[in-house]
């Protein structure tokens, strides 16, 4: 997804009902730090992080930030507590406590995110029981990026399920990592606990050589190859008839709004009890107009990038192009030298 800068959405009319009613977004597989997704709201996102990788976790800072408070935690997720596993292989970002599946690694050419470097012993524990040793109530919006273990986690999350207004989850459509569940039972499962899904996000084909797939040309012996569809995210939203109550909905629609579904926030802020809480807060606010504000300020941001990136696209149309014609020109070269 595109990434918006931080606070996009401050001094818009929903501005301080936001701050009035804060959400709290946890983020497993924190590497690098918490998603950039909520950031047009950062300023009303308390973030938590979970990173159970040591070298990762060090690498983490809370100094300043852009959210109303950040924090992170050491602690290994999955489906059930207890002793794992944490297999981290060449590729330092693809610690997993699933063992990968080397064959495919071979098969893809990609042997770096399956060959296994280091092996440690962590203790994991259930999403619920993580939650609540830090006493967090509501979670409002769930990264998973585990690789692989994104089901289990989710099985042994029924809690954190039931107060979820959002979930972004990574899914694989082969199995790459032993035991794990593909995409479409992952959907299923979140389907069946009143999730729908919105978006599919950084869908990663793989070429067996390379990484250069449709519509790029690349400088392998087959230069141009559709890839095989390996895995991407997908972008979940709670079904606007199952929420709990009118605040939960409040802040799915704030969530909503920094993803770019106004149409969804709408759904969720024009309910009479959520129309009756928003305007107790904030005095007389018209939704539409108010929704509308922000959509402007973000519909103005993605125009802007959509034009710095015509440039880039004509370089690297001319690059393939060049690429696509040497093959051409050095038979043109052999013609003439006969």
């Amino acid at each position: 997804m595109m990434t918006f800068p931080s606070n996009l959405f401050d001094k818009t009319p929903l501005s301080q009902v936001m701050r009035d009613n804060p959400c709290t977004a946890i983020d497993v597989g924190s590497a690098g730090g918490i998603i950039a997704d909520l950031n047009p709201i950062a300023f009303a996102v308390d973030a938590v992080g979970f990173e159970p990788n040591p070298q990762h976790f060090a690498d983490l800072s809370t100094e300043g930030h852009q959210w109303r408070s950040l924090r992170y935690l050491p602690h290994a997720i999955g489906g059930h507590s207890g002793r794992r596993t944490l297999y981290r292989p060449k590729f330092g970002n693809s610690s997993t406590i699933m063992p990968p599946i080397a064959a495919i690694g071979e098969a893809f050419d990609k042997r770096q995110f399956f060959d296994v470097e280091e092996t440690s012993e962590v203790n994991v524990v259930r999403l619920d029981e993580a939650l609540a040793d830090v006493d967090i109530k509501n979670p409002d919006y769930l990264k998973l990026d585990v690789e692989g273990a994104e089901y289990e986690i989710l099985e042994g999350a029924s809690e954190a399920l039931s107060k979820l207004s959002v979930i972004r989850v990574e899914v694989s459509f082969i199995e790459i990592r032993e035991g794990q569940r593909l995409a479409m039972e992952v959907g299923q499962y979140l389907e069946r606990a009143g999730f729908r899904l919105m978006h599919m996000v950084e869908l990663n084909p793989w070429r067996v050589r390379g990484y250069r797939v449709h519509p790029a040309v690349s400088r392998e012996p087959i230069r141009y190859s559709r890839g095989q569809l390996v895995h991407g995210d997908f972008l979940l939203m709670r079904d606007p008839a199952l929420f709990t109550g009118p605040e939960q909905r409040l802040r799915g629609a704030f969530l909503a709004m920094a993803h770019g579904f106004f149409d969804h926030a709408e759904r969720l802020l024009s309910d009479p009890q959520t129309k009756a809480l928003l305007q107790s807060g904030a005095g007389p606010i018209n939704i539409p107009d108010a929704l509308d504000a922000a959509s402007r300020r973000m519909a103005s941001h993605v125009w802007r990038a959509r034009a710095l990136t015509l440039p880039r696209r004509v370089v690297r149309l001319t690059r393939d192009a060049m690429s696509l014609l040497k093959p051409r020109h050095r038979a043109r070269n052999s013609e003439r030298a006969k």
